[in-house]
């Protein structure tokens, strides 16, 4: 994605080198679009997009608040402001869900990448405790969406396990369970024959497994509803200011907002702040009978 003259190194750009020894970040960036095409065997999550258009050829339009990306965190942007009023546009290069929302393991989760016992060491119990029940409260919010989209069953509420396998990882899960604990959190140790070889482990309720596709459709229709339009097949090249509103310049001519939302993933606006700071990564997930 292109910051005016300068190419923003994506992980999608990134992949792209790797996977054909290209070295120019845009042809990357092509490159890593054209394979995932050409799969065999596409994303797991149905997904029929019959809301978003294609952007008027001369550009033009004027809204509100325009979001870049239309992907869950474009959409339920999209839908939050659609919801008080405001007039939105949400703008995506390829199509909605075609960037990461597809290609997840789609699960919500209260328990974090980092462990309960370093996050209150970090943070405090009290900010660890906000940080926690935001999670919580996301989930609660994915499930009234898809009750009010007519599909509750997209987000399904089960429990999560964190398994030990060793000596050493059981100890480190007697810490989380006490910080868990100490944070509120629905949280029971388990003993005896567990999945995946483990011997002792902890059982987290009320965390969700998402089914992606039936997900992005309900926001999709939610946020149409409310007047939000999306435009796909256009892609953002810069965002500008200019006498005191936003000037977005697509590859199908500018739109105009008083706000813009950079929901891409990684930034596409301002260009050095988090890609300095972000490698590629992939989560995989396999199933078996």
């Amino acid at each position: 994605t292109r910051d005016g003259p300068v190419l923003q190194a994506s992980p999608r750009a990134l992949m792209g080198c790797a996977l054909e020894g290209v070295v120019n970040m845009e042809q990357g960036l092509h490159k890593f679009d054209d394979i995932m095409a050409q799969q065999e065997h596409g994303s797991v999550w149905r997904f029929t997009d019959g809301e978003s258009s294609v952007l008027p050829g001369q550009g033009g339009q004027s809204f509100d608040c325009v979001v870049i990306g239309a992907g869950i965190t474009g959409l339920t942007t999209a839908l939050l402001l659609a919801q008080r009023g405001l007039r939105v546009g949400v703008l995506d290069d390829a199509g909605v869900g075609a960037g990461e929302t597809l290609r997840t393991t789609a699960h919500a989760t209260c328990v974090l990448d980092s462990r309960f016992a370093d996050l209150v060491k970090q943070l405090g119990r009290n900010d660890a405790q906000v940080v926690v029940g935001a999670h919580a409260r996301a989930i609660s919010f994915m499930q009234s969406v898809a009750s009010d989209g007519g599909d509750p069953l997209c987000v399904e509420l089960m429990d999560g396990l964190l398994i030990a396998r060793t000596e050493k990882q059981s100890a480190e899960l007697e810490k989380e369970y006490e910080a868990a604990r100490s944070l509120n959190i629905n949280v029971e140790k388990l003993q005896g024959k567990l999945p995946l070889g483990g011997h002792t482990g902890l059982k987290f309720a009320d965390q969700a497994a998402v089914d992606a596709g039936r997900y992005l459709t309900v926001l999709l229709k939610l946020a149409t509803q409310k007047g939000a339009q999306i435009f796909t097949h256009t892609r953002v090249e810069k965002v500008e200011e200019a006498g005191g509103a936003c000037v977005v310049h697509t590859s199908r001519g500018e739109v105009r907002a008083q706000h813009v939302v950079a929901a891409t993933h990684t930034s596409m606006v301002n260009t050095f702040a988090l890609h300095t700071r972000i490698v590629p990564d992939r989560t995989y997930a396999i199933a078996v009978p």
